[in-house]
């Protein structure tokens, strides 16, 4: 982790001007990914910038990847989430639209008399109330905007939480197989001994039965930590946006220790609500349908209102021009159903608000208390169980030495503390697992299941699609 500060701060200096997109909406999603996370961004766009993002996560990779240069490598390289940025182009476009008039209709028709002759009429109509709707419109537009950066921003933090969780994973799988690997040596030589001793008469059939079992046993379980690992690799390829040569990279092979100063525990929900893109997203909406609201009380009876020229050539060639209106008439529909539709609208989303703040203490609780369990256990196997099993080796070592124990006793005893070490290890990752997933409630997003493998393995890219109704 150390060796890789210097690549990181010439990561960071490289990519310091790929923000220099001139989409508005981009930056202000930079904003507020640079007070969550030290990682970079870059949207794609066929620029020179591109090149030196490519740049930046071909150095990454030629160095050891801790947990900070994995994040930087999926924020630079996921094409998931490039593909996610085009909500803000998507929600720019609408924003356009909604300051454009509506073209104006031009309307042509011809009848022909029994006699001879040719009777037109021309016009040309223009939706006049439209002119009143687009201030509307972009109103709505901008808010939407607002939504979208939320959501681009929350896909961001998704993804980096996610690969925190992949590699926290890998690192603890791979410490593990090493572990596993002892196991296996140390029960093939318990085997080994317990061949020898049944081809000297010296123990039964169901002794050396029963220490081939173990044998066995220890080598299923290294297969499946050693396909587990090529899986959680696999996982972070894909997480990352490598492939081919790409995924020769070499992860760091152990967990880092605890920190020592513990996260400051108070006023945790606070800080979730107030920085949470979930509800930032249905603030959005809520502030979207009370604009409709508004526009469906006055408007919401009438279509669209024609104002325009019309003329009209007559069989003997004689034309008549003039003004030419089309408005609806409010006489079956009053607009009732387009204000109660958005004044339900309304009321769900300012419900759903509620609901989502609720879940996020709730969530804010369930992960603090995790981190803490998690935090114990780390503490007790490290200070008690950890130094438990390794006096009882070398206790078990010297009354071996005194012909006092056997050498399965010592053998299992040895187990039992590799066993304690994977037990370590094991609650060591889920210790950075479970401050991976608080500190994501803190950034402000709710993972999709707190407490499930689904949070970490099914990365949440996309944060739904832009609402474009005017």
């Amino acid at each position: 982790m150390r060796r890789a500060i210097p690549v990181m701060i010439g990561v960071s200096v490289a990519l310091a001007g790929c923000g220099g997109t001139r989409d508005q909406g981009f930056t202000d999603v930079q904003k507020t990914v640079s007070q969550r996370t030290t990682a970079k961004i870059h949207w794609d766009q066929g620029s020179t910038e591109d090149e030196q993002s490519a740049a930046a996560v071909k150095q990454l990779l030629s160095h050891e990847l801790g947990v900070d240069e994995a994040v930087q490598i999926a924020l630079l390289n996921n094409r998931s989430l490039q593909a996610v940025y085009q909500d803000l182009g998507v929600a720019q476009a609408d924003l356009v639209r909604a300051g454009l008039l509506r073209n104006p209709v031009f309307d042509v028709s011809a009848k022909f008399a029994r006699g001879g002759g040719v009777r037109l009429e021309l016009s040309i109509v223009e939706d006049f109330l439209d002119l009143f709707f687009i201030p509307m419109r972009k109103r709505l537009a901008e808010t939407a905007i607002e939504g979208a950066k939320a959501r681009v921003a929350g896909a961001v933090i998704d993804l980096a939480t996610n690969v925190r969780v992949a590699v926290y994973r890998l690192q603890t799988t791979t410490q593990a197989l090493e572990l596993r690997r002892t196991v296996v040596q140390a029960a093939s030589a318990a085997y080994d001994l317990t061949q020898r001793l049944r081809a000297a008469g010296n123990i039964t059939k169901l002794d050396l039965l029963e220490q081939r079992g173990v044998f066995e046993e220890a080598k299923m379980h290294l297969g499946q930590a050693e396909v587990e690992v090529d899986e959680l690799r696999e996982h972070l390829n894909s997480l990352l946006g490598l492939w081919g040569d790409e995924t020769q990279w070499i992860v760091a092979p152990r967990l880092p220790d605890m920190s020592a100063d513990e996260m400051p525990m108070d006023g945790l929900e606070r800080r979730a609500i107030e920085r949470s893109l979930d509800l930032a997203i249905t603030r959005s909406e809520i502030a979207l349908h009370a604009q409709r609201l508004g526009i469906a009380r006055p408007f919401g009876a009438i279509g669209n209102a024609d104002l325009g020229v019309a003329a009209e050539k007559e069989i003997d060639g004689t034309w008549a021009v003039g003004p030419a209106a089309s408005v609806p008439l409010p006489i079956f529909n009053f607009g009732q159903g387009a204000v109660a539709e958005a004044r339900a609208e309304l009321r769900r989303s300012q419900e759903l608000y509620a609901a989502q703040a609720i879940e996020i203490r709730s969530r804010v609780r369930t992960a603090r208390s995790r981190l803490l369990a998690n935090r114990a256990r780390v503490d007790y196997l490290q200070q008690a169980m950890l130094p438990l099993r390794r006096a009882a080796v070398e206790e078990t070592q010297l009354h071996y030495n005194g012909m006092l124990a056997s050498p399965f006793r010592l053998i299992q005893t040895k187990q039992n503390e590799i066993a304690a070490g994977v037990d370590y290890v094991e609650a060591l990752g889920g210790y950075w697992i479970a401050l991976a997933m608080l500190n994501q409630l803190l950034d402000g997003r709710v993972p999709m299941d707190a407490g499930s493998d689904s949070a970490a393995t099914s990365p949440r890219m996309m944060g739904g699609q832009m609402d474009r109704g005017h």
